[in-house]
């Protein structure tokens, strides 16, 4: 199976961050993935900012090869919600805009993956 793409360095959840040497191994295996760790990536849909779905998914592997850019990763989905007001915060006092997207984007350019 394909390794994920992951920005570099991704946004962690306070719970995630404390086990994620653990969560990434597990989720480039794509097993032994606990029901409440959510991936947020760039919405597959090219309108939204994000999409925020269970690790679970991973499993099946038609998600995996087509799953966009992993921004974060939190335990728990209103983690994950904190991860993406978070995100929000850094764009606004970085740019003074709410672009989000195009910030992930340049962002994860610039890093050369």
């Amino acid at each position: 199976m394909k390794r994920q793409t992951w920005l570099a360095p991704l946004y962690f959840g306070e719970t995630a961050e404390k086990k994620k040497d653990r969560l990434i191994r597990k989720l480039n295996r794509s097993k032994g993935m606990p029901a409440d760790v959510y991936l947020i990536t760039l919405a597959a849909n090219g309108r939204d900012v994000f999409d925020i779905l269970s690790a679970v998914w991973l499993m099946q592997p038609a998600v995996k090869k087509r799953l966009p850019i992993v921004v974060g990763i939190a335990c728990g989905r209103e983690e994950a919600m904190e991860v993406v007001l978070g995100i929000a915060r850094e764009v606004y006092e970085k740019t003074g805009g709410a672009d989000i997207r195009r910030y992930i984007l340049e962002r994860y350019q610039k890093e050369g993956l």
